[in-house]
């Protein structure tokens, strides 16, 4: 029978450049060289060369494919994974589209020994052609963010949402301690609000009255989370540089954690650190976790980074104990899509570990995110008090330093239990009804 390989140019001449490698070392004949086979063959010099180089390491050439004629972009259990990809993006209710669809691809492919390059302009078409199953297509209008109300379109969404966040809810057997609430808050450490109101006492001389603002408007990013029972994990802090000072933490949550990009704002790499931070977090403040007096390490056997247990240099491909579908211990993550990256790296780890993720419906947020509804404005009037006080001792400059003394501060008064479970209670998030927001909405002007 014969072999589809040979039927393959490249493969053909990379398999006979190492026949003439391994003969030169006995006979001393002249190896035949790339471009030569690349001439003869009629082959790529590129492909005889990744060919060549994966039959050395591994003895077959770069690609799995056993049909005849050209290799397949992604192996059966590559394209396996993206369809699965697909599928949890769209019951989050992330918009899945060809851009996300290809990233996954070429991040399987990069992740291959020896590394491959991306995907070509023809394979998005080709995936769908050979997956049916995908073909459905919905085409999803681009919103305004500022737009005030809502059209019916809209409260359709908000119905489907609540339906489908009921259902996710009984299926995964969640109580108030596994349902959480997850978002970014935009804090301009040294910034009074622009208005403020005064009490002016009359004179008989006009005089011009004037609030001093701090000269610091450093701007951070807070990513906050909390569940239904009103439990608040430490926060995440984002800043655009390191500290050039020394920060008195002496107050400070040693849980709190810090990070740093070029805008202030998450990006993929931070996404994937606040999950590993979430998951250790959030699993251990289950009444389900605590009722059964196990830890996460207990669970999983492994930390939140896949490491072992008693050898923190082996790293596992998934958690050391598979429990059975009635004992796992499940977390409902909502959020508004401010991971920004929704990768598949991300997508496998909240698999692993019990993490079910759900989108809340575009430009609603100021209805049905908890951490809206309940926290965040308090979160801020506690920052702004913070402020005037310091401005009132005398001080002129809010620095960096001084936000971060005055972070538990401002954390205990705006994550407060009643704040926290009232925003559940509100946005009908938890326990699940939907009818006051869709009301409101329903009522709101045009």
């Amino acid at each position: 029978m014969t072999n589809p390989y040979d039927l393959n140019p490249a493969v053909a001449a990379a398999r006979a450049i190492m026949i003439s490698q391994s003969r030169h070392r006995n006979t001393k004949e002249k190896p035949l060289t790339i471009r030569e086979a690349a001439k003869r063959y009629t082959a790529s010099k590129s492909a005889i060369g990744r060919h060549l180089k994966s039959m050395k390491l591994f003895g077959k050439p770069a690609f799995s494919d056993n049909s005849v004629g050209r290799p397949r972009n992604l192996d059966e259990a590559e394209e396996r994974a993206v369809t699965a990809y697909i599928m949890w993006l769209e019951r989050a209710g992330f918009p899945c589209n060809q851009l996300l669809i290809e990233e996954a691809a070429n991040t399987l492919r990069a992740s291959r020994t020896p590394p491959e390059g991306p995907v070509g302009n023809g394979w998005y078409r080709r995936f769908l052609a050979d997956n049916p199953q995908l073909q459905k297509k919905k085409l999803v209008r681009a919103f305004d963010r500022e737009r005030a109300g809502f059209e019916a379109g809209d409260i359709n969404d908000l119905q489907e949402f609540y339906t489908n966040l009921g259902v996710v809810v009984e299926e995964r057997d969640i109580e108030a301690s596994q349902m959480f609430n997850a978002d970014e808050c935009g804090i301009r450490i040294g910034a009074i609000r622009e208005r403020l109101e005064v009490i002016i006492v009359k004179k008989m001389l006009n005089a011009q009255h004037e609030v001093v603002a701090f000269s610091n408007r450093e701007s951070s990013t807070m990513l906050g989370c909390v569940n239904a029972a009103g439990f608040m994990i430490p926060p995440l802090m984002v800043f655009k540089t390191w500290p050039t000072e020394s920060w008195d933490v002496d107050a400070l949550d040693e849980s709190i954690r810090f990070a740093r990009s070029d805008t202030g704002f998450s990006n993929a790499e931070i996404s994937m650190d606040w999950i590993r931070h979430f998951n250790r977090n959030s699993f251990e403040c289950t009444t389900k976790a605590q009722s059964r007096g196990v830890t996460f390490t207990d669970w999983f056997g492994c930390d939140e980074f896949m490491r072992d247990i008693d050898n923190p240099d082996f790293i596992w491909k998934e958690p050391f104990f598979e429990r059975p579908e009635k004992e796992r211990i499940w977390r409902l993550l909502v959020i508004d899509g401010f991971t920004g990256k929704t990768s598949l790296e991300l997508m496998e780890y909240c698999i692993r570990f019990d993490i079910e993720i759900i989108i809340l419906p575009p430009h609603s947020t100021h209805l049905t995110q908890p951490l809206d509804v309940g926290v965040f404005q308090l979160l801020k009037n506690a920052h702004q008090k913070r402020l005037r006080r310091h401005l009132r001792e005398g001080y002129l400059n809010f620095k960096r330093s001084d936000f971060i003394s005055k972070l538990s501060e401002i954390l205990k008064e705006g994550f407060t239990v009643h704040n926290i479970m009232n925003g559940f209670e509100k946005s009908g998030i938890f326990p699940v009804d939907g009818r006051a927001v869709i009301q409101s909405v329903s009522q709101a002007p045009m």
